[in-house]
């Protein structure tokens, strides 16, 4: 989702923080951003990667500002409402919904003062959003889109023969779009047809039998809001995925397609010069009209987030973010917003008070109620010991999934073979990511491969040797595997039966590492997790006993089993403060492998590692990618280097040929500055 902060700004009371600020405050607490670009008019362009469980509420500048406002405490301003004067001399549209067609449908002629041409203002909104201005009214549809959420049409009035029905396809039959593509329409495909023609498939695309030229003089204004599985059916099947689509198919809501169909014709209104008649409002199925209302404890709140929150607090989250709040005793009876289709259960309420305060919050503060006693949470700050000094070491931080083929614990309607079950070790995936990792050393610019994870794993329950219930996981395995991240980023949930783990639920450390030589690896695994054990004041049994798996390649153990033993949890796992390590952008790794040449050469010693590696680096040509000394030793006045040149394409598989040229031209600088290729 893109939108740009002069927008959002324009949709907040009071200022937003600078573009940077702004853009590492949404990716802390909200989305991540996958890239901020400044324009040449001087605003910023935010490219927002929002997940599906957002997707019905904020592919939309409105939906993003929402939680800009909550998060820098401002005031969301309200959507601008445009009074229509109805002009009743105009015809009012005939529209008919076939039953499960449609949720909602709206409909509306207006009459055009002057041909459609192009409107700057709105093209210039259009083109902010990284899409091509087409003409004005197109644009304004476009507009509702990408401000408001709602996808828009406007169809050629007087092309329309009698009324619209919105109904299945009923035959197989051609449909030319408004992309000149001729596509291929199944009996049950929506469509919006008149009473001789179909005129848009339903939530995907408009006809070109209707289309809106320079020409047009009358227009129908539609606003609706279609079923998200029909759609998407639909779309996928076409491959057909319009902007429009998109938004159908995340299930948005049609409670203010009112709104909409105003806001749009108020834009007609103001950029072209309209008349507008009546609105036709079918509005078949009206279920969003009921708004659920969930029962949310404090209770809930402290177990999930390790602390209590005041209630006026908790009060201004929920509010901020459109919720209605009402606090009874413990309890919240908390009203979920229309728009707010992911929320379902008490605790989906309980991470937006989560996010709001990041998962970075002050972890020495957490603690749990065990036996009527409160202790600190020390699971959460071993891990994160253990992985900062790993970190500390030269270790690299892994994470796979926790869904695997086979297991212990196997769960109900799987998305995948491969992933029935939730994972019992995490030496399998593990030691298949060190495996391919280390075929990618030469890209990594390593020699060896240094890794670990910290992750949960699932096995029976030790006392009833049976399978624990998918719902019990559900939230378990959220939390231990968000244990893996370094900054603090969640709490491990607290759960009912007084431990820090569930009943088959294990966090576990796994640490390995590939070389050319194995040999005396697995003691050196041993030592360095001891090493750093021994800091929490473990003893070699208690750490000996905590083993799982140990081999030549990687070692496992149970934190779990460990972390009642620790005296003490070094410093280092209590700072929230700083950065662990300069975050570099991240580029796409090739998918086809890498080419590597090694080059030795005898250079005086005044001559030095960096220097040789400019030369390589200004003569490698357009496939090199990276060089890493392998070999250094100096003798007589003189210091042999060798290093690995390492050359890769992101469009195919290199061959000697391809890198020859750079090879030749690389030695030839060398032999030219009196150095001796050996």
């Amino acid at each position: 989702m893109k939108t740009t902060h002069n927008t959002l700004q324009s949709m907040i009371q009071g200022t937003l923080p600078d573009p940077q600020k702004l853009a590492a405050l949404i990716d802390a607490h909200s989305f991540e951003v996958e890239e901020s670009l400044d324009l040449p008019n001087g605003d910023t362009q935010y490219d927002i990667a929002v997940l599906p469980d957002r997707a019905s509420d904020c592919l939309c500048s409105y939906g993003i500002a929402r939680e800009v406002a909550a998060l820098c405490d401002l005031e969301l301003l309200p959507v601008p409402r445009s009074e229509i004067a109805v002009d009743e001399q105009i015809e009012i549209v005939p529209v008919v919904i076939e039953p499960g067609a449609a949720r909602r449908y709206m409909a509306r002629r207006v009459q055009l003062s002057q041909s459609v041409g192009q409107d700057a203002q709105l093209s210039h909104i259009v083109e902010s959003y990284g899409q091509r201005s087409i003409n004005a009214v197109v644009d304004a549809s476009n507009v509702v889109m990408f401000h408001w959420g709602q996808p828009t049409h406007a169809f050629d009035a007087d092309k329309i023969v009698g009324g619209i029905t919105v109904r299945k396809c009923g035959i197989q039959t051609d449909f030319l779009a408004l992309d000149g593509n001729t596509y291929t329409l199944l009996p049950d495909d929506i469509v919006i047809a008149d009473d001789e023609k179909i005129l848009a498939i339903a939530g995907v695309k408009g006809g070109l039998s209707c289309a809106v030229t320079s020409e047009t003089k009358n227009l129908v204004l539609e606003v609706a809001n279609f079923y998200p599985a029909l759609v998407r059916k639909t779309a996928r099947r076409l491959n057909l995925i319009t902007d429009a689509a998109k938004r159908y198919e995340n299930n948005f809501s049609d409670v203010d397609a009112d709104v909409w169909m105003e806001y749009f014709t108020g834009l007609l209104v103001s950029h072209i010069g309209v008349r507008a008649g009546s609105v036709t409002d079918i509005w078949q199925d009206t279920t969003a009209q009921t708004l659920q209302t969930l029962i949310l404890s404090n209770t809930l709140i402290e177990k999930i987030m390790g602390k209590s929150f005041s209630d006026t607090e908790v009060q201004k989250i929920l509010s901020d973010r459109g919720f209605s709040a009402v606090h009874n005793n413990d309890d919240w009876s908390v009203t979920i917003s229309h728009f707010r289709r992911d929320i379902d259960c008490a605790e989906a309420i309980v991470d937006e008070i989560a996010r709001h305060y990041g998962y970075q919050m002050g972890s020495s503060d957490w603690s749990v109620t065990i036996g009527g006693e409160r202790k600190k949470v020390t699971l959460y700050k071993l891990s994160r010991y253990c992985a900062l000094s790993l970190i500390e070491r030269g270790y690299q931080e892994s994470i796979t999934y926790s869904f695997t083929e086979t297991g212990d614990v196997y769960v109900a309607g799987s998305v995948a073979e491969d992933k029935s079950a939730l994972r019992n070790t995490l030496a399998g995936l593990f030691e298949s990511s060190l495996q391919k990792n280390y075929h990618n050393r030469d890209v990594l610019g390593v020699t060896s491969i240094r890794q670990f994870e910290i992750g949960a794993v699932f096995t029976k329950d030790v006392n009833t040797g049976q399978n624990l219930p998918f719902q019990d996981l559900q939230n378990s395995a959220y939390a231990s595997d968000r244990l893996r991240f370094l900054q603090g980023q969640v709490l491990p949930e607290v759960h009912k039966n007084a431990m820090l783990t569930r009943q088959g639920e294990d966090v576990r450390l796994i640490v390995g590492i590939l070389a050319a030589k194995q040999k005396g690896v697995k003691d050196e695994l041993f030592k360095i997790v001891s090493d750093m054990l021994y800091e929490c004041g473990l003893t070699e049994i208690a750490i000996r006993e905590s083993v799982v798996n140990h081999t030549d390649a990687y070692i496992e153990l149970s934190l779990s089993t460990i972390v009642d033993k620790c005296t003490r949890i070094p410093e280092v796992a209590l700072s929230n403060d700083g950065e662990i390590a300069t975050v570099q952008p991240f580029k796409s790794w090739s998918m086809y492998p890498s080419i590597s040449r090694d080059i030795s050469v005898w250079v005086p010693e005044a001559v030095s590692n960096s220097d040789l590696e400019s030369i390589y680096i200004q003569n490698g040509g357009e496939y090199f990618l990276k060089v890493f000394l392998i070999d250094e030793f100096s003798r007589e006045g003189r210091t042999s280097y060798a290093h690995r040149l390492v050359f890769q394409s992101q469009e195919r598989t290199l061959s000697d040929d391809d890198v020859a040229p750079s090879i030749d031209a690389i030695t030839a600088q060398l032999i030219g500055a009196g150095y001796e290729v050996r």
